[in-house]
């Protein structure tokens, strides 16, 4: 009774003091105020006596319940370095004031006084080194050979270097260049030459390209080889090279002599990016909010951690031209929130958490990723707008990312995946995803992955719209474009993928591959992917097992094109899944489904119309099927109609006949609810 008296008198101390901590620092918080008439000798606390410079804030103490509130309408160049928290319910708040539009934290500096070298170089002085250069808002291009494309590897040297025969400047050029190359489907990888021979070069690390944590697993102990072994017909180009400089919009940035050189008309507005980050958490940061602030053009990312981070509330941004990312937590954030921002050419990740836990990205709408190739990030996840991996380590340990949710963003045009998930219990729904995969390959929509099972598992992936899924083989040896609308990777078991529509997948629509087993497929609509539904076997035979495929809409577009495709690298038959109650259609070919055995031994490959299929597997006896017989019924084949918005819309559907996949007419209209989406028959 005594114990129990003193815990509960302790417990009430606690809580005295907690609040007593909560009204003191509401008490004691703060405004600053910033403008570009502001001078840092003032006292910042006002709108009339306003600071002017993020470096000025950079040496100030921030309390719990500060706010930061900066002008609108205003520049502010430079970098933002917290290393102050709020507490829950009191934090640290980033906004703005004024009228107008909102305000700029720009990691770039103007660059005037320019002196002519010859009749079409100009130079100036730049005191501090150039990591990027922007020409009337849009990102240089460095001096680079050749100007626009690739070189073609003839052999690689292991992961050291490559040869080619058709580099024939005397040894010694090209040494201390930047070397791009695309070492393997969905990766570039960022070297320096730290030797050159004829027709030969030779890796160093760049400093600014490190390796990413996780990674190191993967590089030789100096780090100056590359993630992946070099191969002949992939292709690469060099840049950093003064000699090079030879096309309208080129850059080049001397830093023995502080002095950028430029292509251009110098009556541009030219700015020289000279910051790596917006806003960068220097320590374990906690309950911040940033809200209402443009981040352009920084060569890091906007907002950057390598610490672990929580609750932070990130809302109604706007992060453009970046040369690195847009949002990047390295050091497990934890209950964040991403919401409302608009991200616009992003060079590497749009928004990249890494083991992130109960975080919701919400909201945002991302375009124009990773769209320059070889730029934004050397190695694995280049060019994706939302990024939510583990740490690849070779064998991968907890913590891994869980519990978060992705929803109601909206990305449209990026060089690889556009969401990807690994880890446990995530939710990934009602999204809108559309024109990825337009700088690498083998990747997805959305994807997921691990190297190991008991890493990723328990995810839902429901009522998404995932549209144009394109691949890239630009710089390769003319590899197959292998470009899906949802990817489930190695490792990936018992996940839900329920309702989502995906249409123009370049190959499967949903591939679930090697490893990958337990999973649902479910009353998805698949329309006009180069595959439906496939699987795939590598390593050892049954690992796809228990998967369920059931409620799913098929409809093949082409003739070429398949329902469902099985494909097993190591044996002559595979039983992947269970098909049950599935709608079929391709009006252009009878045989749209196939069996891929690509063995040395049993090669062989047999399409065959659905009546064999069900015969051949057993599977798919509830199920149901149209082909070009039924053409006559239908003649105008097959579309589809979905709702890309938040509210239901209807559609208007009156100057033909339409028919719904049961055969039953559909009326003069159709309302859908948001994120769905129906087949129709035309009659």
């Amino acid at each position: 009774m005594v114990t129990g008296m003193i815990r509960l008198t302790a417990l009430r101390t606690v809580i005295f003091l907690t609040l007593h901590l909560l009204f003191a620092c509401k008490g004691l918080s703060e405004g600053w105020y910033f403008s570009n008439t502001g001078d840092d000798r003032f006292s910042g606390k006002s709108r009339d006596t306003p600071w002017a410079t993020l470096d000025r804030l950079n040496t100030q103490e921030l309390k719990p319940g500060d706010s930061l509130f900066f002008r609108r309408g205003d520049i502010f160049r430079g970098q933002l370095i917290l290393r102050y928290s709020g507490i829950p319910g009191n934090p640290i708040f980033i906004g703005t004031y004024g009228s107008g539009d909102a305000p700029v934290f720009s990691g770039t500096i103007p660059v005037q006084k320019w002196q002519k070298y010859n009749d079409r170089i100009f130079s100036a002085a730049v005191n501090s080194p150039v990591r990027s250069v922007y020409i009337d808002q849009v990102m240089a291009i460095k001096a680079r050979y050749p100007n626009t494309g690739f070189l073609t590897i003839d052999k690689g040297i292991g992961r050291d270097g490559l040869a080619d025969e058709s580099l024939r400047e005397e040894g010694g050029y090209w040494k201390g260049a930047t070397v791009r190359i695309r070492t393997i489907d969905w990766v570039y990888e960022v070297r320096k030459v730290s030797s050159y021979k004829k027709g030969e070069i030779r890796f160093g690390k760049h400093a600014g390209y490190p390796v990413e944590q996780g990674y190191e697993y993967r590089f030789s102990p100096d780090q100056n080889q590359t993630m992946y072994d070099i191969q002949p017909g992939y292709g690469y180009y060099l840049e950093d090279k003064f000699e090079q400089l030879d096309a309208p919009g080129e850059w080049y940035f001397d830093q023995k002599e502080n002095r950028l050189f430029i292509m251009a008309d110098t009556a541009s507005l030219i700015e020289a990016g000279v910051f790596d980050y917006g806003v960068k958490f220097e320590n374990e940061i906690h309950d911040i909010v940033i809200q209402g602030i443009v981040l352009e053009k920084y060569t890091g990312a906007g907002t950057y951690s390598a610490y672990p981070v929580w609750n932070l509330d990130i809302r109604d941004n706007v992060y453009r031209n970046m040369d690195g990312s847009g949002i990047r937590l390295d050091g497990i954030p934890t209950h964040c929130t991403i919401s409302s921002n608009r991200m616009d050419r992003i060079n590497s990740r749009a928004i990249s958490l890494m083991r992130a836990v109960d975080c919701t990205v919400t909201g945002n709408q991302i375009s124009h990723t990773g769209l320059i190739r070889g730029y934004g990030l050397s190695g694995v996840n280049g060019a994706s707008a939302i990024s939510m991996p583990n740490l690849e380590t070779q064998v991968q340990s907890e913590p891994f990312a869980h519990n978060n949710l992705i929803q109601f963003n909206t990305i449209d045009s990026c060089g690889y995946v556009g969401i990807r998930v690994d880890g446990h219990d995530n939710t990934i729904i009602n999204n809108v995803i559309s024109n990825c995969m337009l700088t690498l390959n083998d990747g997805a929509g959305i994807y997921c992955f691990a190297r190991q099972t008991g890493v990723t598992f328990k995810n839902t992936i429901q009522n998404n719209i995932v549209i144009n899924i394109i691949g890239d083989n630009t710089g390769t040896p003319g590899n197959s474009l292998i470009a899906k609308g949802i990817y489930l990777d190695n490792y990936s078991h018992e996940n839900m993928v329920e309702g989502n529509t995906i249409i123009n997948a370049r190959s499967a629509g949903i591939l679930v591959n090697d490893g990958s087993n337990r999973n649902k497929i479910l009353n998805n609509n698949l329309f006009g992917n180069n595959a439906g539904i496939s699987f795939a076997e590598w390593r050892s035979v049954g690992q796809n097992y228990g998967n369920e495929v059931k409620g799913n809409s098929v409809i093949c577009a082409k003739a070429s094109q398949k329902a469902i495709d099985l494909i097993n690298h190591i044996s002559s038959e595979m039983k992947p899944a269970i098909f049950e109650n599935n709608f079929y259609c391709n009006f252009y070919d009878q045989y749209f489904f196939r069996i891929l055995t690509n063995h040395k031994i049993y090669r062989n490959t047999s399409e065959m119309s659905f009546d064999v299929w069900k015969d051949r597997t057993r599977q798919d006896g509830t199920s149901k099927s149209l082909n070009p017989g039924d053409l006559v019924k239908y003649p105008g084949g097959a579309i589809i109609l979905y709702n890309e918005g938040k509210i239901e819309k209807e559609y208007s559907i009156k100057e033909k006949k339409y028919y719904y996949i049961d055969g039953k007419r559909a009326g003069e209209s159709i309302t859908l609810e948001p994120f769905r989406s129906v087949i129709l028959l035309v009659e």
